[in-house]
């Protein structure tokens, strides 16, 4: 990894995001092409409540590394987080199409189709998610949220 791309994600890991930003940036003005600053970037921005423009970055890095499971993935978080829910999900199915054991996707999806008040089809994610990885904190809190929220619907959902 080039020296000022260190830098940056050493400001960013601590929480600098105002003193990261710009060396990306002028990472990408210098290297249009540089996976790990556009990535890096896409997530600053998602952090800082930029999620459409990260996904512009988060596409690029995918254009870049079309097999990036977790690019997909997290595409598909700024995606849902910028109100794009359908797009957001269908990127989830290329990411487990790709890796049908990446729990991070399954949590992902969980929440995409849990936004579109799918809420069986978000249980079901919820559930592999804990399958992969059994520790999973927000899978298992957002699965407990589903049956506080849903009650007695959630089995009905579910059965159908």
């Amino acid at each position: 990894m080039e020296p000022a791309l260190d830098d940056a994600i050493r400001l960013h890991k601590t929480g600098n995001h105002g003193g990261a930003e710009p060396l990306y940036r002028a990472i990408l003005e210098r290297e249009p092409e540089n996976r790990g600053a556009h990535q890096m970037l896409a997530m600053l921005l998602v952090q800082t409540g930029r999620a459409a423009e990260a996904a512009g970055h988060f596409r690029t890095f995918l254009r870049l590394d079309p097999g990036g499971v977790a690019g997909y993935s997290n595409l598909a978080a700024a995606l849902r987080m910028a109100g794009q829910g359908a797009e957001a999900v269908a990127c989830l199915h290329r990411a487990l199409a790709l890796d049908p054991a990446h729990a991070a996707s399954w949590f992902n999806l969980g929440n995409g189709l849990k936004q579109q008040e799918k809420a069986a089809a978000a249980q079901r994610s919820y559930r592999r998610t804990l399958a992969l990885e059994p520790g999973h904190g927000g899978a298992a809190g957002n699965l407990d949220g589903l049956r506080d929220q849903w009650g007695t619907r959630l089995g009905e959902a579910e059965r159908l």
